[in-house]
This record gives structure tokens, sequence and C-alpha cells, in this order.
């Protein structure tokens, strides 16, 4: 076996691929949707709470607020979301519109059923674990980027 071929037969390889054929999927998915990626983060951050300025935004999402303002402005445009200054308050806070809050429905029960067709094809013990499963490899994943690089110098943004 060469050294080419040698990773080739590991798990991290069988991974890897997975995981290219799963990112090559979720762009077409993206492509199929009514909100664009960055729309869809934005209205996801925001269906789930309160309203929030945009320091809160490039915080939560690991962004730029330069960035952050850029798609405020587009999802402002689209009327997907408004911005408002609530009594004595001084900056301006970011909420989901009616019309944002219908698309951003619509997409999410559309890329959620896809999900949960997927997971119908495990076996049934493994659409519970699957899931999980997942979410600590995640978080293992970002642990093993973050400490092994130099002094945890590493940004870890979506």
């Amino acid at each position: 076996m060469t050294s080419m071929t040698a990773f080739t037969q590991t798990p991290a390889w069988t991974l890897a691929t997975a995981l290219g054929r799963y990112e090559q999927t979720r762009r077409e998915v993206e492509v199929a949707s009514t909100l664009g990626r960055a729309e869809l983060r934005l209205m996801w951050l925001l269906a789930q709470g309160d309203p929030m300025t945009l320091r809160d935004v490039a915080d939560h999402l690991g962004l730029e607020q330069s960035t952050v303002n850029r798609q405020v402005n587009t999802a402002l445009e689209a009327g997907l979301v408004r911005r408002f200054r609530a009594p004595g308050c001084s900056v301006y806070q970011i909420e989901v519109t009616e019309h944002g809050a219908q698309l951003f429905s619509e997409d999410a029960a559309w890329n959620l059923g896809l999900l949960d067709k997927a997971l119908a094809a495990l076996p049934p013990e493994q659409r519970i674990t699957f899931p999980a499963l997942l979410s600590e490899f995640v978080e293992a994943y970002a642990h093993a980027l973050t400490s092994s690089h130099p002094a945890g110098q590493v940004s870890t943004r979506p």
C-alpha cells in the first residue's frame, strides 16, 4: 500500500468522503430553497427568540458586524425583517416580519422534511441515535480544531 492509498482506507477518509457528498447535496438544497443561506441563517437565529441588535446577530453567527449589516439590509429590502428602536433604547433591533416568518416556515418545513426522509432510511434504532452522535461528533471536531491550533487561535465561525 502506498502512502497515498494508506489513508484512503481509514474511517476518517470514509467520513470525509461522506461529508463531501453531504456538502454537495446541501448546496443543491440551498439552490432549491426560497431563502438563501445567509437569509436562512439569519431567520433561524431570529426565530428562536426576542429581537436582536446587529452586534447580537454578529456575535451569535460569528460574523463581522459589517457582513451582518449587509445581510440584514438585504433581508430588510426583501421584507423578511424589520428594524426598529425600542422605547428608551438608542440601538436598532431586528425582528422577523410576518412575511419573513411565512417564508422561513415554508423553507424550514421543506428542509426538515428532507432530513426526516433521510432519517427514515435508517434502521429505527439509528433514527434517534444518529442525530445525537452527529451532534457529539461536531462538538468533538470543533474541540479538536481549537485544541490542535497554537494558543487556540482559530475562528469557529459557521
